[in-house]
């Protein structure tokens, strides 16, 4: 190629016009550059793997996949001691497990398809922040709607897909066991609490029919002191003196000894208090209903699926147009700066001789 000079005019003040004509005589050397990188970016694009893109969006639940949850838990009286699922609960659940079950997919899925001489080539956390640039999860939030976008970018878009779904399957299944886990954990809360409340209802009426008999025994003592076997009545409104009685224990000796005592042998070969707890059998109820409670894990869903699984139908990546744009740009640029090298060695060198 031609050597480069420039000829320095202080008096016409032409130095950088000497410059652009020195590197217009650099213009092939520029251009041979130029076209060596293009060559290596066209390379480049020959040997590099193609990637491919499935993406999915992940969308709370409807409320009709919410209430199938909560229609299980709700007993025959109406009264539901289990806190329904809402929508927001659920959501939140399916966003803890969105970012934990990526680390289970990675050991899972994204490792075996790994060969092994190359995973024992990196650390885990190495392999790791690959398989991070590869699986990419971005939580979406806006005023009216909520969502998950899941991106999968792998060398063949089956792959790619088969990710896409084999992650959603994992999260689905996660999210439904905390849900059950969840319930499960309620409903032995409240099985306990009733079973705890039968419990005291029945020893507080053991309590109340060993009170009765201590008030009815000391009733009678007194009948039998005063000679009084039949009961008496008030004159005033010309009623039985039981219903003062019931509610005066002082008074229970006007029933007269005949009827104290029937009473006090009735309450003695009486088998089971169960007729006389308050509520009991309301109580029974609920506890036989939560306790016998069984979610299905398929009985609802934790989320909706906002689209299908999108499939890139051409590469992701290498971006060939960029790639060849870039290539010629940093050719252009290098050949320039190594033209500018070989002028001032030129220079250099003229103004030693």
């Amino acid at each position: 190629m031609e050597n480069a000079t420039i000829v320095y005019s202080r008096k016409d003040g032409s130095d950088l016009l000497e410059l652009l004509k020195a590197m217009w005589r650099q213009k092939l050397f520029i251009l041979l550059i130029t076209m060596l990188t293009v060559v290596f970016g066209f390379i480049y694009i020959l040997i590099a793997k193609p990637r491919y893109e499935a993406l999915a969006y992940l969308a709370p639940a409807h409320v009709g996949d919410i209430a199938a949850f909560n229609s299980v838990m709700i007993s025959n009286d109406k009264d539901n001691l289990i806190p329904p699922f809402t929508i927001e609960s659920v959501y939140e659940l399916l966003m803890n497990e969105v970012e934990s079950t990526k680390r289970t997919f990675f050991n899972e899925v994204y490792l075996p398809t790994l060969p092994a001489s190359y995973r024992q080539k990196k650390s885990r956390a190495q392999l790791y922040k690959q398989f991070d640039q590869h699986f990419k999860i971005t939580k979406l939030s806006s005023q009216t709607r909520q969502k998950i976008k899941i991106v999968a970018k792998a060398n063949n878009k089956e792959q790619a897909a088969e990710w896409i779904n084999r992650y959603i399957d994992l999260v689905r299944q996660k999210t439904t066991k905390d849900v059950l886990e969840i319930t499960e954990d309620h409903r032995d809360a409240v099985v306990k609490i009733l079973r705890k409340e039968i419990d005291m209802a029945r020893e507080v009426t053991k309590q109340h029919r060993n009170d009765r008999l201590v008030q009815l025994n000391e009733a009678l003592n007194i009948a039998q002191k005063i000679g009084l076997k039949h009961q008496t009545y008030t004159t005033a409104a010309n009623m039985p003196i039981e219903v003062t009685a019931a509610n005066e224990p002082s008074l229970l000796y006007r029933r007269g000894s005949i009827a104290l005592e029937a009473e006090i042998q009735n309450i003695k070969i009486r088998k089971s208090n169960e007729a006389f707890v308050p509520n009991l059998r309301k109580l029974q109820s609920q506890y036989n209903f939560y306790k016998n409670i069984k979610l299905d894990p398929g009985v609802g869903k934790v989320f909706s699926m906002d689209g299908k699984v999108e499939i890139s139908d051409v590469p992701i990546s290498p971006n060939k147009g960029l790639i060849l744009t870039l290539s010629f740009a940093m050719g252009l640029l290098l050949g320039s700066f190594l033209a500018l090298l070989r002028i001032f060695r030129s220079m250099v060198y003229l103004s030693t001789q």
